[in-house]
C-alpha cells in the first residue's frame, strides 16, 4: 500500500520510532536499528515547527553517527548523514551557516559512493550535492524558502496545479530506509529559461511502500530545455500536517489501511492499529474465517460504533476474540464437565480444535462486561444474556493483534450491507465500510467465503448450529442428526 496520507505516514514513523528505541535498549550496538532509527525521525522532523525540526534533525545526526561507531563502514547510515546535514542546511536562511552542513553533506556522500561505487542514487546524490548552496541562495532569493517552512503553499498543491508535460521517471531500488531528506529537483537559471523567479514548474512525487525493505521511490520532474538535479532536504509545511503534530484519529483523518503479510513476518506493522483500538477505533480485521469488524470489549462507545457502523440492532449476538485459554476461563464459566468412563473429555476435546474456525458459545462469568451481551439501548434498563460466542481465531495476524491487546477483542463478521453475503475481500470492505465511518482496515488478502462453525456448549450435549468451516467432530452433534 502506497503511504498516501500525512496521518498514515505519522504512524508508521513514530512506530518506527518507537520500537527503534526499545530494539536499541535491548541491543545498543545494533548498527541497523540505530540507522532506522536516525531516518524515522528524519521524517518525523516534518511534522515539527522550525526550532522543534532542527532539534530532531540532530537528533537524527547522533542516532546516525552512533550507527558509524559501530559499523563505520554502514554505506546507508553514511548516506543518511548527507541527507540529515543537507536537510538542516536548508532550514537555516543563513547561506553562511548553512555552508558548513553542505560541505559536511557533500562529504559523507562522497564517502556513501567510496563505500558502495554502484549505487546509482548515491552518485547522483554526490553529484548534485555541490550545487545545494546555489540553489539555496535562490529559493531564500526569491522567497520560496519560506513556503518549505510552512508559510505558503505546499508543493503538493503547486504539483497538482501545474499542467501535464512529459515526464522523466528516475527510479531507484534503495536497500534501507527511504527517508524524506533526498528529492530531486529540475531547476534552470531565470536567463536561461527567461522565467520570473528563475524556478522551473516541479511535479515531485514519492511512492511509498508500508514496507521498507526494499523500497522504490520516484521522482517525476518537469522536463525543460536544460535541468539540473539538485540534492535536496526541505522540509514541507502545511496546515494540514501541523494538524496532525501529535498521534490521534477522527474520521475526517481518514481510513488506515495497512497491507500485513498473511503469515504474519511483519507483526511490527500492527502496532498503530493496537494504539487506535485501544483509544476506542473500529476496524476491520482477518481471522481464520472471514474478515471481521472489532473493537476492544471494553469500550461501550466503540461497541456502539461497531453496531452503527454495520447498522445492526441490540438483539444482534456479537462474538469475543479471544487469543488464549486464560481469557475462555477468566471471562466464561468454562466448559462441561465430561469427565467418567466412556464419557468424552470436553475440555481436552476442544483443545484439539483451538485455534480454529469455530464459535463456541458458553455461559458468560461476572468478569465479562456488560456491554458485551446486553440488550436494548437504554443504559438503566437491559437484560443481559447469559451466554457468548467465544473464538480463537488460527491466523497469525489476528493472534498478533491480540496479544498486542493483551486483550479480548469484540466482533462480528463482514457482510455486505445489501446482499448480506460475506465480504472477502479487503479493498472492497474499505471502500463501503470506510463511509460509514470505519477507522482502519489490516488487509491480509483475499479469504474464502467461509465463516466459522458455531457450537452451542450450554447444554448436556454440544451442538451444532451453524456448519460452516471448522468440520463436525465426533463429540459435536448437529441438527439433522437422528436421536
Amino acid at each position: 500500500m502506497d503511504m498516501q496520507s500525512d496521518f498514515d505516514r505519522l504512524l508508521f514513523f513514530e512506530h518506527a520510532r518507537k520500537t527503534s528505541e526499545a530494539n536499541y535498549a535491548k541491543n545498543p550496538l545494533d548498527a541497523e536499528n540505530l540507522t532506522r532509527w536516525g531516518g524515522a525521525l528524519l521524517e518525523l522532523s516534518q511534522f515539527q515547527s522550525v526550532p522543534d525540526s532542527k532539534k530532531m534533525i540532530k537528533d537524527a545526526i547522533s542516532k546516525l553517527e552512533e550507527a558509524l561507531l559501530v559499523n563505520p563502514k554502514k554505506h546507508d547510515a553514511i548516506w543518511c548523514l548527507g541527507n540529515a546535514n543537507t536537510s538542516y542546511a536548508f532550514l537555516n536562511p543563513n547561506l553562511d551557516e548553512a555552508r558548513g552542513y553542505f560541505d559536511s553533506a557533500l562529504q559523507y556522500f562522497q564517502q556513501a559512493v567510496d563505500e558502495d561505487p554502484e549505487n546509482e542514487l548515491y552518485r547522483k546524490s554526490l553529484e548534485v550535492a555541490a550545487k545545494a548552496p546555489e540553489l539555496h541562495s535562490e529559493i531564500h532569493k526569491h522567497g520560496l524558502g519560506q513556503q518549505a517552512m510552512g508559510t505558503g503553499p505546499s508543493t503538493s498543491s503547486s504539483a497538482k496545479s501545474s499542467k501535464k508535460k512529459k515526464n522523466s521517471d528516475l527510479k531507484y531500488d534503495i536497500f534501507g530506509w527511504i527517508i524524506l531528506a533526498v528529492g530531486i529537483v529540475a531547476w534552470e537559471m531565470a536567463s536561461e529559461a527567461k522565467l520570473c523567479g528563475g524556478i522551473s514548474a516541479v511535479s515531485l512525487s514519492f511512492r511509498r511502500s508500508l514496507n521498507p525493505f526494499p523500497c522504490c521511490v520516484s521522482f517525476q520532474t518537469v522536463e525543460p530545455s536544460q535541468v539540473r538535479f539538485l540534492a535536496v532536504a526541505v522540509v514541507k509545511r502545511s496546515p494540514k500536517r501541523l494538524k496532525y503534530s501529535a498521534p490521534r484519529f477522527t474520521k475526517e483523518d481518514g481510513l488506515l489501511y495497512i497491507e500485513v503479510d498473511p503469515l504474519g513476518a511483519d507483526g511490527w506493522k500492527l502496532d498503530p492499529v493496537v494504539e487506535l483500538l485501544k483509544e476506542g477505533a473500529v476496524g476491520v480485521i482477518p481471522t481464520d474465517t472471514v474478515y471481521a469488524i472489532a473493537c476492544d470489549m471494553r469500550s461501550h462507545s466503540a461497541i456502539e460504533r461497531l453496531r452503527r457502523i454495520k447498522n445492526i440492532g441490540t438483539s444482534k449476538p456479537l462474538s469475543i476474540l479471544c487469543c488464549s485459554f486464560r481469557d475462555i476461563d477468566t471471562y466464561t464459566m468454562g466448559f462441561p464437565c465430561g469427565n467418567g468412563p466412556g464419557v468424552t473429555n470436553i475440555f481436552r476435546a476442544v483443545k484439539h480444535c483451538l485455534p480454529g474456525p469455530y464459535t463456541f458459545i458458553l455461559t458468560a462469568s461476572k468478569k465479562l462486561p456488560k456491554q458485551c451481551t446486553r440488550y436494548g439501548t437504554s443504559s438503566s434498563k437491559y437484560a443481559s444474556r447469559k451466554n457468548v460466542g467465544f473464538r480463537m481465531p488460527d491466523d497469525a495476524v489476528c493472534q498478533s493483534i491480540l496479544e498486542k491487546m493483551d486483550a479480548p477483542l469484540i466482533s462480528t463478521s463482514v457482510k455486505s450491507p445489501k446482499e448480506n453475503e460475506w465480504m472477502i475481500d479487503p479493498v472492497i470492505i474499505a471502500d463501503i465500510y470506510g463511509q460509514e465511518g470505519l477507522d482502519f482496515v489490516v488487509d491480509a488478502g483475499v479469504r474464502v467465503a467461509d465463516p466459522s462453525t458455531v457450537v452451542d456448549m450450554t447444554g448436556t450435549i454440544p451442538r451444532i448450529i451453524r456448519q460452516g468451516k471448522g468440520p463436525k467432530q465426533y463429540w459435536m452433534v448437529a441438527e439433522d442428526d437422528k436421536d
